[in-house]
């Protein structure tokens, strides 16, 4: 085979191979899309400033959830959440003075509770759960038995409450409140204290 030949039998494998190419690395984006829908839900955010929007995925998969963001055309990532059985939902929130943008994964278990996870992208724009700190112990999820979370904004300070069932008096009208706050320096939610909260004299739309 000659110089000339084997010029153009080169182009052929090269032009060749960028076909197939442009063919699958498209069509193995798009089958891996279609396979992380499968399992669950999934949503478009806004991330704001020098993010955008990302494409947010749950997956669930024999009890085991994923937690996937789109970072771009062909790169995902991925964290494992927690606490959770066979199902979730995700939602976006804007948090604190600076208006953070976490992920809210939310899910019922057992006979009436719920269990709950936060997380915030990094700068890799990949998901990162916000931890819960509570007498020197950490945990990257929460649950309620009532169920019931309050997510409160007071001027830029961020509480959670967290209701419990309180099995030793009423648990139908009587509750147990763990309150949080927010460390955004730290991407963490501290225990602040507990209190004890009646329904018994409470008006439908005044339990804060």
């Amino acid at each position: 085979m000659d110089r000339r030949k084997k010029k153009i039998y080169c182009l052929i494998i090269i032009l060749a191979v960028l076909i197939l190419g442009l063919f699958f690395i498209p069509y193995s984006i798009s089958l891996k899309e279609k396979n992380l829908q499968l399992g669950g839900e999934s949503k478009i955010f806004d991330f704001g400033n020098d993010v955008g929007e990302k494409k947010v995925f749950l997956q669930f998969s024999d009890n085991r959830g994923k937690l996937y963001v789109k970072k771009n055309f062909y790169s995902y990532c991925y964290i494992s959440l927690s606490g959770f059985e066979q199902s979730a939902v995700v939602n976006q929130l804007s948090i604190g003075h600076d208006q953070l943008k976490i992920i809210e994964v939310s899910g019922y278990v057992g006979a009436h509770s719920e269990n709950r996870q936060y997380f915030y992208l990094d700068s890799n724009l990949c998901p990162k759960a916000i931890t819960f700190e509570k007498e020197g112990e950490l945990s990257y999820n929460i649950f309620s038995d009532e169920p019931n979370f309050i997510l409160q904004d007071d001027d830029g300070l961020i509480n959670l409450i967290v209701e419990f069932r309180n099995w030793d008096t009423d648990p139908i009208s009587e509750t147990i409140r763990d309150r949080y706050f927010f460390e955004s320096e730290k991407q963490k939610f501290i225990f602040a204290g507990s209190e004890n909260f009646s329904y018994l004299n409470v008006l439908p739309d005044d339990n804060n």
